[in-house]
């Protein structure tokens, strides 16, 4: 397939990532040296969402959210979706800025947010800094736990492990977080979103029709629309129903036979739907595709292609099936059912897809614009490669890529690289796939995984020419250069090889990798012992500190007539290492899934396997639990699902873990 033309980038920008600097060009990023960035200050700003200051029936748990907060103790505010959580969390952003005076106060949704991009956005929020700076995980930890604000964060879809990394690094804030369920998590204090008290509940539906008022009749109707028996005083269902009976369409007396007929909360979800106009219908299956984040009112004018869109979403927000926030609109999750029923018939996916490169490509997609959708991007980037729209993946992935790199959220850039990568491959595109593969390996190396980010520059180098070969080969030579002592050894390892042993045993010598130590004590002598010969200039104590290079059995003749002192590598408490289970135990063919591994042994541990294949970033939490990143599927046989299982391993000084079942991870091949 010929190489389609990219179209050309923003002015160039750049991102640090520890001593080296990200730069953004046609055929992917330039790795460069750099030094580190300059020291950040807090900011002074704060961190709002749009206002919100008309809370009905909410003060009792307000008051519980202050006085736990005073306590010094977490939040967790929880409900089912559409009971008003986000709406208490915006009215308690506003509120302690006043009650905590002196402290920042940040609003934040964590919705699609992996843990690391949500530390990265915290930080960004909290700091400021004159240079875009991609932190390392530990950098980040250290940052946000200097800080001391006020963290509201909406829409946590974190697991629990990820959570409790979250709190401990914030800890020297006050946290509100809101969740669909209640988290287990000792450092919240949990404060359950019921339903609104009659009184409460009567209050908001009479506000929800509008010029309508109520007839002395209809109270009976509205007691039992509202009560406990159908609507169970969820805010969202009552302000639906008021609607339903404002604008004419049911009396209060209809509607109720109708809630009664059924499922009441099905009932009125069929109803809402009932009063769609095709074009209406359109606006949601669009709003539908976003998964519950707000959308630019241009961007969802592209997407439907429809004119006088504010009208119509005007519209749907008085018939309260879709929310406003600052300039964007959104459809609230379980709003008006589930988002992938309505979008999937409805939609016009190839319209909309063209719509959302457009508006990508546009004027009115500024940096935080498209910063802002990065979760729903990847959502419709789902929809997009179900639907085989490999074309339209590619375009958004370039589009948005830029925007993940420089504003460090290097998880989500991982996960719409991964796509791009498999769209390049189911259309045979030869340049998009060497493209993704020079940015994997890029990513790769600057977060120190130096052999897959080998593994992956070479694929793209074997695939390039031109300029886009002189880059990738520029990344790649950063990944490959030894240390001035580590040449000089190689060589003087490799001249007593060639004297003893010929050429064989010098490119074995060169080439194997470091075995592990051994317990007992090895017949090696120190890499420059003080009597020896060797011509290595290394001084002695970077000797001590760096390993020697590898050597093995069949090479230690040589030097084991040496008289220097025997090293030893004892480790008396070492102890093999032992996998009992892993969380998640399956995940996509493109690896990239964070998974946690416990057991026992891990202090120390080497590496973490996937069958044949090695994980990334791998993380020791404790002698029982590592986080790692699963690789690239390395399967000899998949089976008539579309799947394959293998070992996950450890590996410490002392041994790899037995396998057993509670080891196995599936890979799935079937598109996301």
């Amino acid at each position: 397939m010929a190489a389609r033309e990219s179209r050309p980038l923003p002015p160039p920008e750049s991102v640090l990532a520890g001593a080296w600097r990200l730069s953004l060009s046609q055929h992917g990023v330039k790795v460069s040296k750099s030094p580190p960035p300059s020291p950040a200050s807090l900011q002074a700003r704060q961190a709002f969402p749009g206002i919100f200051s008309d809370l009905v029936g909410r003060q009792d748990e307000i008051d519980t959210v202050f006085s736990t907060l005073s306590a010094g103790s977490f939040v967790n505010v929880w409900g089912e979706c559409g009971v008003g959580k986000t709406s208490l969390l915006r009215h308690v952003a506003y509120r302690a800025a006043q009650e905590f005076y002196g402290r920042q106060v940040v609003y934040h949704s964590a919705a699609r947010l992996p843990l690391e991009d949500l530390l990265q956005a915290l930080d960004r929020c909290l700091y400021e800094q004159q240079a875009r700076v991609k932190w390392s995980p530990g950098e980040l930890r250290e940052r946000l736990a200097r800080s001391q604000a006020v963290l509201v964060i909406d829409d946590i879809e974190l697991a629990d492990t990820d959570l409790a990394d979250l709190l401990w690094a914030v800890r020297g804030s006050l946290v509100v977080i809101a969740s669909t369920v209640r988290r287990s998590d000792r450092a919240l204090r949990p404060i359950w979103l019921g339903g609104l008290k009659e009184e409460a509940a009567i209050g908001l539906f009479e506000r929800g029709l509008g010029r309508r008022l109520l007839e002395t009749g209809e109270y009976a109707d509205v007691r039992r629309l509202v009560g406990l028996d159908l609507s169970r005083g969820h805010p969202l269902r009552i302000l639906q129903a008021a609607a339903l009976v404002g604008s004419g369409r049911r009396t209060t007396g209809e509607l109720l036979r109708i809630v009664q007929s059924g499922d009441p909360a099905k009932r009125l979800t069929w109803e809402c739907q009932s009063t769609l106009t095709p074009e209406e219908r359109q606006v949601v299956a669009v709003l539908a595709l976003a998964a519950g984040v707000f959308l630019p009112t241009g961007l969802i004018s592209q997407m439907c292609g429809l004119g006088q869109i504010m009208t119509r979403l005007r519209r749907l927000q008085r018939q309260h099936l879709i929310d406003e926030r600052p300039d964007q609109f959104g459809l609230p999750v379980c709003s008006i059912g589930d988002p992938r029923a309505l979008a999937v018939p409805s939609a016009r996916l190839g319209v909309a897809l063209r719509g959302l490169e457009t508006w990508l490509a546009g004027p009115d997609a500024t940096f935080d614009g498209v910063l802002s959708i990065s979760g729903s991007v990847l959502t419709i980037l789902d929809f997009a490669a179900q639907a085989g729209e490999w074309d339209s993946v590619l375009r958004i992935v370039r589009a948005i890529e830029p925007v993940l790199i420089i504003s460090g959220r290097w998880e989500q850039w991982l996960s719409v690289l991964q796509t791009g990568l498999h769209a390049a491959e189911q259309v045979h595109n030869d340049v998009e796939r060497a493209y993704h593969l020079h940015e994997l390996g890029s990513r790769a190396f600057c977060l120190g995984e130096q052999s897959q980010a080998k593994e992956l520059l070479r694929r793209s180098k074997s695939l390039r020419s031109g300029e886009a070969r002189r880059l990738t080969t520029h990344n790649l030579a950063l990944c490959s250069p030894l240390p001035r002592w580590q040449k000089i050894t190689s060589i003087a390892g490799a001249a007593v090889v060639l004297a003893v042993g010929g050429t064989a045993g010098a490119t074995q010598l060169l080439n194997l990798p470091r075995p592990a130590p051994s317990l007992a004590p090895s017949s090696s002598p120190s890499p420059t012992p003080a009597h020896s010969s060797s011509p290595s200039p290394a001084p002695a104590s970077s000797s001590s500190a760096v390993p020697p290079p590898a050597s093995s059995s069949s090479h230690s003749s040589p030097s084991s007539s040496s008289t220097g002192p025997v090293q030893t590598s004892t480790s008396p408490t070492a102890v093999a290492p032992e996998v009992t289970a892993i969380s998640p135990n399956y995940g996509s063919d493109l690896g990239g899934t964070s998974v946690t591994i416990t057991g026992r042994g891990f202090t120390g541990a080497e590496r973490v396997s996937f069958g044949t294949a090695n994980a990334t970033g791998m993380n020791i939490v404790s002698d029982t639990e590592i986080t790692a990143n699963s690789p690239a599927a390395a399967c000899t046989a998949v089976n008539s699902l579309g799947a394959c299982s293998v070992d996950v391993t450890v590996t410490n000084s002392v041994g790899t873990s037995a396998t057993s079942t509670g080891d196995q991870y599936t890979y799935n091949y079937v598109v996301p």
